[in-house]
């Protein structure tokens, strides 16, 4: 299953914190994260066979990530790529001005089901699309993000990661990057909570080796500084756990 963990407003100088695994057909190419827009400076990865991404950042701090819903309504492949949606809204100066391009997209031309999550320093949301599109703000939290669902984990730790996603000690960055590492690499199957309609989906761990031709190809780490500077970024390109972590942020000062 693709992958969001939002940490909101937990920790003093960086309210965003995220990790995300992105699974996807092995044949489907991406390039690892880079400035893919100029005016605003947008930093994320890139899919090489639509132009869209699956998780950036913008200069303003505002973050932007997708996971494709399941659904039991057929998809159709001729309507506009999802990860270009999440481009557009990269290119918003603020999480509001991102959640009203959302809006009048959406009243626009229909896309194929999603989960969209964005923030900022100020607001945080969740859109899912499953024929209309729903918008939550969501407070300061801590959140995991599905294919099946959003879960507010100061309610609910799915069995699997429960010992894992706790909140963390003050000032602790590096130790709670060190902590969505494990739980990015995990095997462990994770229980499946889940939104209608996908009651009928099974478990599944967030590091997924389903077959020859699909599962988890890249990872990130990101934490949103309250001082572009102070950004950090993270990215394996390749599961997680094979492929080491190399360090973009660099990126945030370029």
């Amino acid at each position: 299953m693709c992958t969001l963990i939002l940490y909101y407003k937990l920790l003093e100088n960086y309210p965003i914190i995220v990790a995300a695994n992105r699974d996807e057909q092995y044949s489907r190419k991406a390039h690892a994260p880079h400035v893919i827009h100029q005016h605003p400076r947008i930093y994320a990865g890139t899919d090489e066979q639509a132009g869209g991404t699956w998780l950036g950042v913008n200069e303003f701090g505002l973050l932007v990530g997708i996971v494709n819903r399941h659904s039991p309504q057929p998809q159709d492949p001729a309507r506009r790529s999802r990860g270009l949606l999440c481009r557009d809204l990269l290119c918003q100066k603020d999480a509001n001005a991102a959640r009203d391009a959302m809006i009048a997209e959406g009243s626009t031309r229909p896309y194929n089901s999603f989960y969209f999550m964005w923030a900022d320093a100020e607001h945080a949301y969740v859109a899912a699309n499953e024929g209309d599109i729903t918008i939550r703000e969501l407070d300061p939290g801590r959140y995991l993000l599905t294919n099946s669902s959003l879960i507010d984990l100061s309610r609910l730790t799915p069995a699997g990661i429960s010992d894992l996603l706790f909140d963390p000690a003050p000032g602790s960055l590096d130790a709670l990057f060190a902590t969505f590492q494990t739980v990015c690499q995990g095997h462990q199957e994770v229980e499946r909570v889940v939104d209608a309609p996908n009651e009928h989906r099974g478990n599944r761990a967030i590091c997924v080796h389903t077959s020859e031709q699909y599962g988890t190809v890249s990872s990130s780490l990101l934490a949103i500084g309250r001082k572009s500077s102070s950004s950090r970024y993270l990215h394996a390109e390749g599961p997680p756990c094979l492929t080491p972590y190399r360090d973009f942020s660099a990126l945030f000062t370029g």
